[in-house]
């Protein structure tokens, strides 16, 4: 099975971007824009709220504990780079990129 041409395996897991949405109405995956997920939250972004909230619904939506998620860069900004555990099941990567649509 091969991954989503978004998302890649490196030595920290599948990494992909993610554009957030803070403080939005509805939360939910909103599709992939330039190559990232688009991700709204109800959230702001303060103190690690929207953070905290974005590798919650990640992990939600992957069917995977929240530690097997990390962000690693952008975490004081829109755009995120973030790392699911290699040990995920591609098969789960390829349902994120179906339920944010294409």
């Amino acid at each position: 099975m091969t991954i989503p041409p978004s998302i890649t395996l490196t030595p920290k897991g599948y990494v992909f971007f993610v554009k957030v949405i803070p403080k939005a109405k509805k939360a939910g995956l909103d599709g992939w824009e330039e190559g990232r997920l688009k991700v709204k939250l109800h959230s702001p972004p303060e103190r690690g709220a929207a953070n905290k909230e974005l590798i919650e619904m990640l992990a939600k939506t992957l069917g995977i504990k929240r530690g097997q998620i990390e962000i690693l860069s952008g975490e004081t900004s829109r755009i995120k780079r973030v790392a699911v555990d290699a040990a995920v099941n591609p098969q789960q990567l390829l349902n994120l990129q179906l339920k944010a649509g294409d």
